[in-house]
């Protein structure tokens, strides 16, 4: 019997019991005959109201079939004390926007008493700072470098109070695939902080303003690989912020998969596994993953794998060519279960085509989750053009291993996120000033709305006016708090004659050419200074003009691109991308007139080129697959001769 059947029946029995009650009108009795005290009897009454109201609603509620009762009950507990939490707190920041300095100077003066007493507190006199006026006056704006002596002392000498009150929850590490990897404190307070009031508010801006009918009921397919952590230190993890060390309990409360498979370290099996299950259940509510990027491949990967995986479920089996542990694949082929009748439905949507195919076989699906700013706004373009449609791709957090910036503002198809002004203190550098060294910042209320900004923190995990190196763009106001929409990293500029061309112009002038190709959809790109392509192909630069590259991958099939004039004529295609980037960019187009810059060079690279370079990156940087971002702006001749030697036309 299904758990919701289960539940069913037990609502019945509890509206049994009540409408007993009632009848008697609570004449309740002790053994030696007397009544029970009113309060009793009251308690009784009211906790048998409750339950009856509970099961009733969870009898009601769209629930996954696979569920059992007890853990149908845990979801709507839990769900309600997440949503008890989100209101609570979105009415606090509903206030503290209101009043959006004052919150900030509370904070800082609150972080500089608590952290006084630490290492750092004191070669900073925090003691003596009682403004944010004196504090940016006296305390330098920060790289990671000026951290490193103290985190030395933290990982190697074992010391507390260093950069923090205590000692850090974790060490994390950042994916290093845009620059080198580094070592950021996570705290006790941070991780409290995001479960318990990032988190809900998140879900309640979700519910409220994109997906009103979401069941609590219902599964998330959560794309996530797991890192093992080490433990430089008793009690200290290391490893990057997205490595999740759950109990089995809250594993199942949320995802399709089972805390086994949540616990593979191989992309390849991980994804694999967390399809089979997805596929399994019909009435799967969502996907999650981390980038947009992740949640295209393993479409495609889907695409790719289907046969295998449709037979896996018809069979109740992981296939031996998916290479899993011996007990690990035992423990998951368990819960798999054969589902010949499922399995028949979905090799017959398959067998049609992958056009809209996540709504034909999950009928339920709501949306997808993951990051879409940025550069990733290319993959959310790719999905919807084939496989999700219409279904929204929510970017609901704006996070990285430094800091929690802000949460998602407004509706799906928005990007910018509202920031809290209790949380963390925000100071921003105008964009034209971020070459320099220790440039003058604005305060939140100071910003001007259109406006490019790198963002500075000062936050609870030992990070103070640290230049995370994010560019933003302040797209309004939410009372008095500025809304933060990610635009690109500080390094992400070309910038050959002065010229400093951010990669979302290469990439708007990119795309405006494409939108006029409607058989060719941009997959990803990157770009390069003529000069680095130059060394990394042994040419001179005698007499050598400069000029732009962009390397794309376009979703095409490759007879298809061979058999294409355009295509096979890339020249004609690359100078309606420079003429557009001349449109969009006055800088590049001043660079252009005056013959500083000959025309942009565009390299067509064949299929599945950038999901070989994600792998390549995450091998390098030793990092998570899943914070692989593919730089939009190449530094090295490895990278560059990597892509280079799979350009398809030239």
């Amino acid at each position: 019997m299904r758990g919701q059947d289960i539940i069913r029946l037990s609502a019945v029995a509890f509206v049994g019991v009540l409408l007993s009650l009632l009848n008697q009108e609570w004449r309740l009795y002790n053994a030696d005959g007397s009544w029970l005290p009113f309060w009793c009897r009251g308690i009784l009454l009211v906790c048998c109201a409750i339950c009856t109201v509970a099961t009733l609603h969870i009898s009601i509620l769209p629930a996954c079939r696979y569920t059992p009762a007890s853990i149908l009950i845990l979801q709507y507990l839990f769900d309600c004390f997440i949503s008890g939490l989100g209101a609570y707190f979105s009415r606090k920041l509903e206030s503290q926007t209101k009043r959006c300095q004052e919150e900030q100077e509370q904070f800082l003066r609150s972080l500089l008493e608590k952290q006084a007493g630490t290492a750092y507190g004191k070669d900073k006199q925090f003691a003596s700072l009682k403004t944010s006026a004196q504090f940016r006056q006296q305390h330098p704006l920060t790289f990671h470098c000026h951290y490193e002596p103290y985190l030395k002392r933290i990982v190697e000498g074992g010391e507390d109070n260093v950069l923090i009150e205590g000692k850090p929850l974790r060490l994390g590490l950042t994916s290093g695939t845009t620059g080198q990897r580094k070592m950021i404190l996570t705290s006790k307070r941070r991780l409290l902080l995001f479960i318990l009031k990032f988190v809900p508010i998140g879900q309640r801006i979700l519910r409220r303003s994109i997906l009103p009918s979401f069941s609590p009921l219902l599964k998330t397919c959560y794309l996530y690989v797991h890192t093992q952590p080490s433990y430089p230190l008793p009690g200290i993890s290391m490893g990057p912020t997205t490595m999740l060390n759950l109990p089995d309990l809250l594993y199942r409360l949320q995802y399709s998969t089972p805390p086994a498979g949540m616990r593979l370290t191989n992309e390849k099996q991980a994804t694999y596994v967390h399809l089979l299950f997805a596929l399994r259940d019909r009435d799967l509510q969502a996907i999650f993953a981390i980038f947009a990027a992740s949640l295209y491949y393993t479409f495609k990967i889907l695409e790719e794998e289907w046969p295998g995986l449709v037979n896996d479920l018809r069979e109740g089996r992981i296939s031996d060519s998916i290479n899993l542990a011996h007990d690990v694949k035992i423990t998951l082929e368990k819960e798999l279960q054969a589902d010949p009748k499922r399995a028949n439905e979905l090799e017959a949507e398959f067998k049609k085509g992958f056009d809209d195919i996540a709504r034909r076989i999950w009928p339920r699906m709501s949306s997808l989750w993951g990051v879409t700013s940025g550069s990733m706004t290319v993959y959310e373009d790719i999905l919807k053009v084939k496989y999700i449609k219409d279904l929204p791709v929510v970017s609901m957090i704006y996070n990285s291993t430094e800091c929690l910036l802000g949460v998602l503002h407004g509706g799906a198809k928005r990007t910018e996120y509202i920031t809290f002004p209790a949380d963390v203190f925000y100071e921003f550098i105008p964009f034209e000033n971020c070459s320099q060294d220790q440039p003058d910042t604005l305060l939140a209320e100071e910003v001007m709305v259109g406006s490019y900004y790198e963002v500075v923190i000062t936050s609870i995990d030992g990070l103070y006016r640290y230049r995370m190196g994010d560019v933003v763009r302040v797209t309004g106001f939410y009372n008095k708090t500025p809304l933060l929409e990610f635009g690109h990293r500080v390094g992400d500029v070309l910038d050959i004659h002065g010229e400093r061309t951010p990669e979302i112009t290469i990439k708007a002038a990119l795309l405006q050419t494409l939108d006029n190709h409607d058989a060719f959809h941009l997959v990803d790109f990157t770009c390069l200074e003529s000069a680095l392509l130059r060394e990394c192909q042994g040419e001179s630069d005698q007499d050598v003009s400069d000029r732009y590259i962009v390397i794309a991958e376009v979703d095409v099939m490759v007879n298809q691109m061979e058999n294409h004039t355009e295509l096979k004529k890339n020249f004609r295609l690359a100078s309606h991308v420079d003429v557009a980037l001349c449109d969009l960019s006055s800088a590049y187009s001043n660079c252009r007139a005056k013959e500083l810059l000959q025309p942009l060079q565009l390299i067509l690279v064949r299929p599945d080129t950038f999901r070989e370079f994600r792998v390549l990156l995450s091998r390098r940087s030793h990092g998570s697959t899943m914070q692989v971002k593919v730089p939009k702006v190449l530094r090295t001749e490895e990278f560059t001769h990597f892509l280079v030697q799979r350009k398809l036309v030239a």
